[in-house]
């Protein structure tokens, strides 16, 4: 029977084809594995955009020194005043009334002062002829003193009253621009209430919040319109605002705007500070994996490891910094998270 005879030959046939399926296995894992690269190039300057204020040097804050009713306002924001030049006014009618009871009080107590006066000299005579004793020459001299010191009252009070009636229109204390005028007639206001805003000379500046992470840069752009200026830093907060977490920024023209009132908004274009101190990579390319970021490059063949310290993220690159890595060097951009320190790798690209 010849069935015996064909076993071995299976057994030969199947032998021969695992062992060509081995061969090729090897064969494959043996080929270097195809990866992409990019070249790392130098960083760009990256642009930051802020919307500023602009905002005098100095300003001062004005307000009544008494309480009343706003009655008229002569002035708006933008507007440029001179020294003494009436601002707003108080409902004055209270206070003519009170300077008129003062201007009366401090009469009586001109005619008072006169009659006590009348009365020690008559009485200093009546004295140097004994027609009256001592204590009645002292009574004389106390109402003297008593009506002199009531006149002087007196006249205080009508001062203070004049005062007050003069205090009823806000001026200008300098010439310059208004910054904000809130005074609106019919608004009660105290005294020492801020009701308006004075720049001072026709220094101009910037005022904007930066993030708290950022650096003020000592020079910056400003546009508005058809108008370009350069910028210079003035000063930074030192504290962060709790609520925004951001600092406060001001920058000086160096020269004045065109018909730009103080309170307009502008566009302000300031460098970042680490942007061009670096390379930039495709995001692909930087490994995050583990304790410190990375990127893969071709090394004899071989898959290797640079670490890298990330300076800025977006959206589609990442700007690293290394000292073993340069412009003219590639890295590899795609499928790192198939790699593995000293795999053999080749670039298809």
């Amino acid at each position: 029977m010849k069935t015996p005879q064909v076993l071995p030959v299976l057994i030969l046939i199947l032998s021969s084809v695992l062992y060509g399926c081995s061969d090729n296995t090897n064969d494959e894992q043996k080929q270097p594995l195809a990866v992409a690269t990019a070249s790392v190039t130098p960083a760009q300057q990256a642009t930051q955009h802020y919307t500023a204020t602009l905002v005098p040097r100095y300003q001062t804050n004005l307000a009544f020194q008494v309480s009343g009713v706003v009655a008229e306002r002569y002035a708006e924001a933008g507007q440029r005043v001179a020294a003494g030049e009436v601002i707003a006014t108080l409902d004055p009618r209270d206070f003519i009334e009170r300077q008129k009871a003062a201007a009366a009080a401090l009469q009586a107590a001109e005619r008072n002062y006169q009659k006590a006066a009348n009365d020690l000299q008559r009485g200093k005579t009546l004295f140097a002829n004994n027609s009256i004793g001592e204590e009645q020459l002292e009574a004389y001299q106390v109402a003297f003193e008593s009506a002199e010191r009531q006149r002087q009252q007196a006249r205080s009070e009508l001062q203070q009253a004049d005062n007050a009636l003069d205090y009823t229109q806000l001026k200008a204390p300098q010439g310059g621009t208004l910054v904000s005028v809130t005074a609106e007639p019919g608004l009660v206001v105290n005294a020492g209430q801020p009701v308006a805003q004075i720049a001072q000379g026709d220094q101009e500046q910037v005022l904007f919040d930066i993030p708290s992470d950022a650096k003020a840069q000592p020079t910056a752009e400003l546009v508005i319109a058809d108008q370009q200026r350069s910028l210079s830093l003035f000063s930074q907060a030192g504290a962060v605002n709790p609520q925004s977490f951001t600092r406060e920024v001001r920058y000086n023209l160096d020269q004045p705007l065109t018909n730009v009132v103080f309170g307009s908004l502008v566009q302000v274009s300031m460098q970042s500070a680490d942007s061009a101190q670096g390379l930039e990579i495709p995001l692909a390319a930087l490994d995050q994996r583990g304790d410190s970021a990375q990127v893969w490059i071709i090394k004899d063949g071989k898959a290797a490891t640079v670490k890298v310290q990330v300076v800025r993220l977006t959206t589609a690159t990442a700007i690293i910094k290394t000292e073993q890595l340069s412009n003219a060097d590639s890295v590899i951009s795609q499928g790192i998270n198939r790699l593995t320190d000293g795999q053999s790798v080749r670039a298809i690209n």
